[in-house]
C-alpha cells in the first residue's frame, strides 16, 4: 500500500446534471438511446454504478495497460450496456439465494453438532469452542448477548419473556447471528472433528482417504462470506476478478483412482480462472448439490441462456461449461 504522504488529492469535479451526463455519453459515441431515456436510467441507477458496465466498451489507453476512457468503441449501444447490468442484478440475486440455503444448512448442522458435543448451552464454556482463545471467547459471548438483546424474532422474544437463562440454546441463538459472526465464532471455534465431519458431509475431501478437508472448507466459507457482502452491497459481480473471492482448489490426482477423485474436474478453473466469479459459482453449486438443493444449477443455466451475449470467458467459465459437473 502506498504511503499516505505520497498520495494526491482526488481531483475536483464540477457537478453535472443527469441530462448533461447523458448528452456527454451520447456525444462520445453511445448509440441507440435518446438523451431523455439515458437521463432516466442514470437517475435510476447512477452514473458511477453504470460506469462499471460500460467501461469494457471504452477506448483502450495507448499509455496505460488495462486503462480505458471515452470515447466509446464503434457500435457501442446502450442496450448492450444495460443488458450486462440486468444480467449482473439477476446473477447477484441467484447467488444470494444459493448462499441463503447454505447459511441455513450450516446453522442447522453446527447447532446440532455443537449441542450434541457440549449440550445446548455449550458455548458458555470456552472448552466447547476449543479453537477460540480466551479473549475470542469473551468477544463471542458479547456478540451473542448483543444479538440476543437486539433481536425481534418472535421465538427470541418469547424466550426473553419466559426464561431466566442469559442466552437461548444453540439452535435459537444462531438465528440472530450474521453469517460472518456465525462463521467467526461457532464454525471457527468448533472442535476439529466437527469441522472435518461437516467438510465430509459437503463432499470436500482430502486426497488419500484422509476424510473431510476442513482447511479447504474454512477458506470456501470465507469466500462465501466475502461474496455475500458484495451481493448485499450491490457490487458488480459477473466479471469480478479478485483473488479475495478466489476459492482454493482441490489438488489434481493421477493414477488408477484419478477417475473417482472429485478434484480433477476442477482443472478447468486452474490458473487465471480460479479468481473469477465462475469459480465462486462452482463452489456454490458443489455445496448446494451436497445439501440436496439441485434446482439451483438449473436456474443458473436458465439465467445464462436468457443472456446469450454475455461473454462467458470474462466470468471464468468455459464455453462448454454445461458439460461439467462443476456447474451442472
Amino acid at each position: 500500500m502506498a504511503s499516505h504522504d505520497n498520495l494526491t488529492a482526488y481531483p475536483e469535479h464540477a457537478a453535472r446534471s443527469y441530462r448533461n451526463l447523458a448528452q456527454r455519453l451520447i456525444d462520445n459515441g453511445l448509440e441507440d438511446v435518446t438523451v431523455k431515456e439515458l437521463e432516466r436510467e442514470l437517475e435510476h441507477i447512477g452514473y458511477f454504478r453504470l460506469k462499471g458496465y460500460w467501461y469494457p466498451f471504452l477506448t483502450p489507453s495507448a499509455n496505460a495497460v488495462g486503462k480505458r476512457s471515452l470515447p466509446f468503441l464503434p457500435s457501442t449501444t446502450f442496450p448492450k450496456v444495460l443488458e450486462r447490468y440486468h444480467f449482473d442484478s439477476e446473477l447477484r440475486m441467484l447467488v444470494f439465494e444459493g448462499i441463503a440455503s447454505i447459511e441455513v444448512f450450516l446453522k442447522s448442522y453446527l447447532s446440532c453438532a455443537l449441542s450434541a458435543d457440549g449440550k445446548e448451552f455449550g458455548f458458555l464454556d470456552n472448552a466447547n469452542l476449543p479453537n477460540l482463545s480466551f479473549d475470542q471467547h469473551l468477544q463471542c459471548l458479547k456478540t451473542l448477548r448483543d444479538s440476543f438483546l437486539k433481536s425481534q424474532l418472535p421465538y427470541i422474544q418469547h424466550f426473553r419473556h419466559n426464561y431466566s437463562n442469559p442466552l437461548p440454546p444453540y439452535w435459537m441463538i444462531v438465528g440472530t447471528l450474521s453469517f460472518g459472526s456465525f462463521k467467526e465464532y461457532f464454525y471457527q471455534g468448533a472442535p476439529k472433528e466437527i469441522k472435518k465431519g461437516l467438510a465430509e458431509r459437503l463432499g470436500i475431501m482430502f486426497p488419500g482417504g484422509e476424510g473431510g478437508n476442513d482447511k479447504m472448507l474454512s477458506q470456501w466459507l470465507e469466500v462465501i462470506r466475502r461474496v455475500r457482502n458484495m451481493v448485499a452491497h450491490h457490487d458488480r459481480l459477473w466479471n469480478s476478478a479478485d483473488v479475495k473471492i478466489g476459492p482454493s482448489l482441490p489438488v489434481h490426482r493421477t493414477g488408477k483412482h484419478a477417475a473417482q477423485w472429485w478434484g480433477n474436474e476442477w482443472d478447468v478453473l486452474r490458473n487465471d480462472n480460479s479468481h473469477k466469479v465462475g469459480a465462486v459459482l462452482a463452489v456454490e453449486n458443489h455445496i448446494l448439490r451436497h445439501i440436496n438443493e439441485d434446482s439451483w444449477s438449473k436456474k443458473l443455466d436458465d439465467l445464462i441462456s436468457r443472456y446469450p451475449e454475455i461473454p462467458l470467458e470474462e466470468m471464468g467459465m468455459p464455453e462448454d461449461w454445461r458439460s461439467s459437473s462443476l456447474w451442472n
